[in-house]
C-alpha cells in the first residue's frame, strides 16, 4: 500500500509539473507571440524591438519610439516604422500645435537613435501646409542598403531650415517666372 501512495504522488507531481510548465509556455507564446517558432508567422528579434513577419516584412515594435512626441511645436502620433524589401518607410500622424497656421511645406530630418541615444541613421521627411490644432500625414521613405533603421528604440525630428529655405528659393523662382511671362503678354 506504501509502495502505490509513492508512485500516485510521484505521478500526480509529474502531471502536475507537467502542466505548470505547458501554461507557462502558453502564457508566453500569448505574450510576446513567439518563442522560438512563431504565431501567425512573426518572430520577435533580438533586440526586441523589432518584429518580423511571414512575408518578411519588418516593423517596429519599440514603445518608446510609439510614443507620442511633439518636435517643434509638431506633435506626432500613430507611428509606424517598417521595412520591406530594401525600403524603409515612416508614417505617421502630425498635429500643428505651433499656434499658427503653416503656409508651406515643412520639412524636417528624423533622426533614428539606439536605445544608447546614439544615432542610427536619418531620412528626410515633410508635411503639406497645415493650419493650426489639424492633423496630417507623415510619408517618408528610404530605398537601398541604408541602416536597418527599424531596430531603432527611439527617433527625434527636427525641422531641416537648409530644405525649406530651398523651396521657398524655387517657389520664388516660379512666381517670379510666372510674373515675367504675365508681364511679356501684355
Amino acid at each position: 500500500m506504501e509502495k502505490k501512495k509513492k508512485t500516485l504522488i510521484i505521478i500526480a507531481s509529474v502531471l502536475i509539473v507537467t502542466i505548470v510548465i505547458v501554461g507557462i509556455i502558453f502564457l508566453l507564446k500569448n505574450k510576446l507571440g513567439v518563442i522560438g517558432g512563431n504565431k501567425k508567422g512573426r518572430t520577435i528579434e533580438e533586440n526586441g524591438y523589432v518584429e518580423k513577419t511571414a512575408d518578411n516584412t519588418r516593423l517596429n515594435i519599440s514603445e518608446r519610439l510609439n510614443q507620442e512626441k511633439e518636435f517643434d511645436g509638431f506633435k506626432v502620433s500613430n507611428i509606424k516604422l517598417e521595412q520591406k524589401d530594401k525600403e524603409t518607410i515612416l508614417t505617421a500622424d502630425v498635429t500643428n500645435v505651433t499656434g499658427k497656421d503653416t503656409t508651406s511645406q515643412t520639412f524636417f530630418i528624423v533622426t533614428f537613435l539606439d536605445n544608447n541615444n546614439d544615432k542610427i541613421g536619418e531620412i528626410p521627411a515633410s508635411i503639406s501646409a497645415v493650419k493650426n490644432g489639424e492633423k496630417t500625414k507623415i510619408f517618408s521613405s528610404v530605398e537601398g542598403n541604408v541602416e536597418d533603421y527599424t531596430a531603432s528604440f527611439n527617433f527625434k525630428m527636427e525641422i531641416d531650415k537648409n530644405r525649406a529655405n530651398q523651396y521657398n528659393e524655387t517657389e520664388k523662382d516660379k512666381k517670379q517666372e510666372t510674373k515675367t511671362e504675365t508681364n511679356k503678354k501684355k
